[in-house]
């Protein structure tokens, strides 16, 4: 247990050389003597040191009615600890609380901020596993004491005190979303003018993220800087290009800052690489001018775009309710494509929302719903979209206030999923990937839940005085992919849309919330692709290659079909012999590695091809890619695809090129056109196969002559390899070896 030493007025209490790891009695804090409170000391007693503590008072009490001079040299154990303390009681929670009294958490759970003895850490976790309680964040290790964010009430703070003596004291947590809606006008302001400060914009001419949304509200001093008047526009002159409703301007933070609140509560500067467009293609309310949506869209491209020389990701966090929801192409979905794929000559990325299950204050999210992860709510419209990079909303957000409805790294609770899709409209696995979204926590009862401070994303607001604002569902996700997105392209200024898909797909990768949804087999895993996509992308591991990681990204086109004796047939496919680090892949022998192959190109779409029952022919082409057997050549390979030169239907698989290591069926990673599967597997296995071939497959140009049966269409392959082995340098061999040699196989050798 702990107990509290208490000293004589403003006399120093004698501690002597007592330490944090002394045995049976171990030294928690010393608190000076200040105002009229005296000197105070924590101290963790075991049961057997409490009754040795006990016989140590008794004989110095003795000695102290025998002996009036103190100087003996035959003092008792602890004489000096004894002789300055008053009084020994067992510590309270109030004598380990460093906070205003009034902000210690009671029956209701709160973030707490915890500091705890390092050499107790481990018997301090297990007491808290036990106990139910979960930590926030990350521990910060210091040399003898470690900090950590819990969730605790009154009851587990006491729990934790007396059972573990770990803990030196307990601190309200700093939470820089609660100061902030704390403060009045002034005080936000400050706030959010001292983050301004430390921004430093992007250069000019860097990309910029297109909000296609409500307006943005400019004169907010987080993002003045990141878009100029003129980068305001409007598809109507009559709605003007303010943001009455915030959404807008809560999109521009998020696409804008990786992390607000991280950068906020940091000391450091604010870099920023990219800049903001904003087009308003939402009617405010008080507008009687009706656009169609496709057509808002489609405007608001030329409008941007008569800024030519500049790089773009456009960022539509709207979903249109009331278009199909079975996953056949609508029109809307259909127009995104096309604008896309722009005529094959220069692509353009969008980042569309999945949608979110509907809500409101009368009718908030029914629980029971979550069960399912939603499965009754399919993706809106254009999240169908097959060119776009459609993003659903998951949750890796700490909570500190309430029970969270989402475990952590699951789905974010109104995320809508492809589950219930109609295979026979079905052209694309969606959404592509998830991003944060935010989570609930559960009202009383428990069978509906809501949003809540803690539970949703710091972006930026849209009026004085509210220069900071919460979001959070597809909306926010969607906005942080193309954030994402467009910071790729200021890195890579060069690279293609269709690589920056492929790269954001490519380093995707399942929480282990989301593997466990996936165990069982082939099904389960095709369930979990409809519901989180392929995972989470990671951005650091996107734009870096470390010695155990590596990432290829090979642009090139292909010209799927010619026309031969009158008929329009395939005509190329290509093999690629890879810069491959196949020696450190021998020598590291059965380490497991992970290979994760991306093909990503764009269509152009026929979106009455379903209403001819043949949606294979929505596409104008079709690829696919696969790996090489072990040993083989381009011409094996080239051999071994050959049967494919007048398929028609992509049901049918190629043979004798699947070891059972892939991670999904080929049949449902073929669909779409952003092609992803993952190998996992021995080291030695995978350095024998170097090579990947990538071939087409019919669409409906193929049903055409001239031109379309003879143009050539633009891909990009990435390709990754990771291991977890540490003594391994596959980055500087397969440097060595780049580029990467392609080579044109005709299909009518």
């Amino acid at each position: 247990m702990v107990i509290t030493a208490t000293g004589f007025g403003a006399q120093k209490l004698w501690v002597g050389e007592m330490k944090a790891s002394s045995p049976g009695v171990s030294l928690l804090s010393v608190t000076s003597a200040y105002d009229d409170a005296p000197a105070s000391a924590k101290l963790f007693v075991t049961r057997n040191s409490l009754e040795t503590i006990s016989n140590q008072i008794d004989k110095y009490s003795a000695f102290e009615t025998r002996h009036s001079n103190v100087s003996s040299k035959k003092k008792p154990t602890r004489f000096q600890l004894f002789e300055s303390t008053s009084e020994f009681k067992p510590a309270l929670l109030e004598d380990v609380w460093t906070g205003p009294i009034d902000d210690m958490p009671k029956r209701k759970s709160e973030s707490v901020e915890t500091w705890i003895r390092s050499d107790r850490a481990t018997y301090f976790y297990r007491v808290a596993e036990r106990l139910g309680i979960s930590t926030i964040g990350n521990p910060t290790k210091f040399t003898d004491s470690i900090v950590v964010d819990m969730t605790l009430n009154a009851v587990q703070m006491q729990a934790l005190l007396d059972s573990t003596g770990a803990v030196i004291e307990f601190r309200p947590s700093s939470h820089f979303v609660h100061d902030y809606r704390r403060g009045d006008g002034d005080a936000r302001k400050a706030i959010s003018n001292a983050v301004a400060q430390r921004i430093v914009p992007a250069p000019a001419g860097a990309p910029r993220t297109v909000i296609l949304d409500s307006g943005v509200y400019a004169a907010n001093p987080l993002l003045r800087a990141s878009i100029s008047p003129a980068n305001l526009k409007t598809v109507d002159a009559d709605w003007g290009t303010d943001d009455k409703s915030g959404h807008g301007t809560a999109m521009a933070g998020v696409a804008l800052f990786p992390n607000l609140e991280a950068a906020a509560t940091s000391r450091a500067p604010i870099v920023l690489t990219t800049a903001l467009e904003s087009v308003k293609v939402f009617r405010p309310l008080s507008s009687t001018n009706l656009i169609v949506p496709r057509d808002a869209i489609q405007e608001a491209v030329k409008l941007v775009e008569r800024d030519s020389g500049v790089e773009r990701v456009f960022s539509l966090s709207a979903t249109i309710p009331g278009e199909d929801e079975s996953g056949r192409q609508s029109a809307t979905s259909a127009a995104v494509d096309k604008l896309a794929w722009n005529d094959g000559v220069r692509s353009r990325l969008f980042c569309v929302a999945a949608g979110n299950v509907p809500l409101s204050r009368e009718t908030p999210y029914q629980v029971a719903h979550y069960d399912g992860r939603n499965a009754d709510f399919p993706v809106q419209s254009p999240g169908q979209a097959v060119n776009a990079l459609s993003v659903g909303a998951y949750t890796d957000k700490d909570i500190s206030v309430g029970t969270p409805v989402a475990p952590k790294g699951d789905l974010c609770p109104v995320s809508r999923t492809s589950q219930k899709w109609d295979n026979k409209y079905r052209t694309s696995n969606k959404p592509d990937v998830v991003f944060e979204g935010g989570n609930h926590i559960f009202d009383p009862g428990k069978k509906t839940s809501r949003g809540s401070a803690d539970t949703r994303v710091l972006t930026t607001g849209r009026a004085a005085g509210e220069e900071l604002d919460l979001t959070g569902e597809t909306s926010a996700a969607t906005a942080g992919v193309a954030g994402l997105a467009t910071r790729l392209l200021s890195r890579y200024p060069q690279m293609r849309s269709e690589s920056v898909r492929g790269l954001i797909v490519n380093g995707a990768s399942w929480t282990p919330a989301m593997q466990r949804q996936a165990e069982g087999g082939s099904e389960e895993r095709k369930r979990v692709l409809d519901t989180f996509g392929w995972g989470v992308p990671d951005e650091r591991l996107i734009q870096e290659s470390d010695s155990n990681s590596l990432t290829l990204v090979i642009e090139d086109e292909i010209t799927p079909f010619e026309t031969r004796d009158g008929r329009c047939g395939l005509k190329e496919m290509k093999y690629f012999d890879l810069p491959w680090p196949k020696r450190e892949l021998e020598r590291i022998g059965n380490a497991e590695v992970r290979l994760a192959c991306t093909l990503s190109y764009f269509i152009e779409p026929d979106p009455l091809a379903d209403k001819r029952a043949r949606k294979d022919r929505y596409a104008s082409h079709r690829l696919r890619f696969r790996f090489n057997q072990p040993d083989d050549t381009a011409t094996t390979a080239q051999s071994r695809l050959n049967q494919l030169v007048e398929l028609d239907d992509d049901e049918i698989e190629v043979p004798n090129l699947d070891d059972g290591r892939w991670f999904m069926d080929w049949r449902r990673s073929d669909i779409g056109t952003v092609h992803n599967n993952i190998w996992t597997g021995p080291a030695h296995e995978l350095a024998v196969r170097g090579g990947v071939c990538v071939y087409p497959v019919k669409g409906w140009w193929a049903d055409r002559s001239s031109p379309e049966c003879r143009r050539s269409t633009p891909f990009s392959l990435v390709i990754s390899l990771r291991t977890a082995h540490a003594d391994v340098d596959l980055y500087t061999e397969a440097m060595a070896n780049v580029p990467a040699h392609a080579i044109i196989v005709s299909t009518n050798v």
